[in-house]
Parts: structure tokens; sequence; C-alpha cells
């Protein structure tokens, strides 16, 4: 039975090698809808833009449909109440000048309305305006503070005196932390694998600390049950980031 199972992996395996020839054509494909796809990229930022004027022509409009709905609704029926009153004052005997009180706010309400209407309306053509002009400047200060910048003779005084921040042109020396990586030794046949990354507080893994720029590999090579050399005396492996380097010591540590 075991004879004639290990035929079975075999035409599975022939199978497989056939079949390799499908992912290469979904390759194929997948790269072209990658090529698609970053072509494409571009839609979305101009559809943000879009999107934002629109959002805010969209509240406006939101705004203006409540107001009228509103509007149209509350002063129809203050309206409809005011001209059907005469009969129904009649019939109760209202005195004539029982709705004037009514009539003088409604009156008062309209104007208020319109001028509101008209207030908003100057403010969404004032805001438009500031927005252009605001844009105008930005562009032409920035315009003119690079040129300052690139000009040999500014100096950061000068920046200071023009409220602008001096620049910074010595890097500032980044103290090391007191994280310690977390190694792996994958131990081979004339070879050690070395893989290495930070653990966080609940024993994951984590990217290396933002002062760290790589780890320094360093080895040495002992007999059994000897204790290793101080880090000192130890050789030099490698300086990586994450790409697990390869030695072939007998022992590495």
């Amino acid at each position: 039975m075991t004879t004639s199972q290990r035929t079975v992996p075999a035409s599975q395996r022939t199978m497989t090698a056939s079949q390799c020839t499908t992912p290469t054509s979904q390759r194929t494909a997948d790269a072209s809808q990658r090529t698609m796809t970053a072509s494409q990229r571009t839609a979305p930022t101009s559809q943000r833009t879009m999107t934002t004027s629109q959002r805010t022509a969209e509240r406006q409009e939101i705004l203006q449909q409540t107001r009228i709905v509103w509007r149209s609704g509350f002063e129809a029926q203050v309206a409809q109440f005011l001209a059907n009153l005469g009969p129904v004052k009649t019939a109760l005997g209202l005195p004539a000048t029982w709705e004037a009180q009514l009539q003088t706010r409604k009156n008062s309400f309209t104007t208020a309305l319109n001028s509101l209407d008209l207030a908003e309306a100057n403010y969404r053509q004032a805001k438009q305006s500031k927005d252009t002009a605001r844009r105008s400047l930005e562009s032409e200060f920035r315009n003119l503070v690079r040129q300052l910048r690139a000009n040999p003779s500014f100096t950061n005084a000068m920046a200071a005196s023009l409220g602008l921040p001096p620049r910074d042109t010595e890097p500032t020396p980044i103290q090391p932390g007191s994280e310690i990586p977390t190694l792996e030794v994958e131990i081979q046949s004339l070879r050690h694998t070395v893989r290495f990354w930070q653990a966080d507080a609940q024993g994951g893994r984590r990217g290396k600390p933002a002062w760290a720029r790589a780890i320094r590999l360093v080895y040495a090579v002992v007999e059994p049950n000897e204790p290793p050399p101080p880090i000192e005396q130890m050789q030099f492996l490698a300086v990586d980031t994450a790409s697990p380097p390869r030695a072939t010591p007998t022992r590495l540590l």
C-alpha cells in the first residue's frame, strides 16, 4: 500500500506542474489589473475635490430646501388662517381687530426671513471671494518664501524677523533607547539563519523602534558548554533591517 500510495503524489505532482501555467496567466491578468488600478488612482483625487465642493453645495441646498419647506408650510398656514378668519370671527362674535397682532408679527417675520435669505446669499458670495483670495495669497507668499530660502545669504535671524521658522541645518542626534530585539537562530547543516524582531508588551511582534535604523549582528565560535566572549571580542556579521542573514560557523551566538 505504501508503494502504490507513493505513485499518487507523483501524479499529483505532475498535475500540479501542469497547472503552474495557469497562475502565470493569472499573474499577467493581475498585473494588468494593477496597472489599470494605478492609472485610475488619479480619479479619486479629483472625485474627492468635486465631492468636497458638491458636499458644501449640497448642505446649502438642503438648508435652503428645509427653510423653503418650513417657510412655505408655516407661512401658508398663517396666511390661510388670516385669509379665512373673517367668517369664523363673525360666527363667534370676535372683535374686528382680534388678529391684528398676529398680522403685524407675521409681517415682521416675513421681513426678517427675507433679510436672512439676502444675508446668507451675500455671505456665501463673500466667503467664496475670501477663499479665492486666500489661495492666491498663500501661493504668492510661499513663492516669495521659497525664493528667500534659496538665497545662500538668507539667515535664520532674517527668517525670525519675518516670522518664519528657522531652518535646521544641523541634524539632531538621536539617542538609542532601551529596547532589545528578540533573536531566533535556525540551525541547519553548515548554515545558521538568524531572524529578529521587536517584541511588544503582549509578546507580539512589531516594527523596530523609532530611534533604530537597523540591527548589528556579531558572533563568536565556541566549544560546547563554553561561555561566549564579551561582545567587544565577537566578530561582526551584518547590519540588517529585515532580511535574515546566514552564516556558516559551527556555532553562532
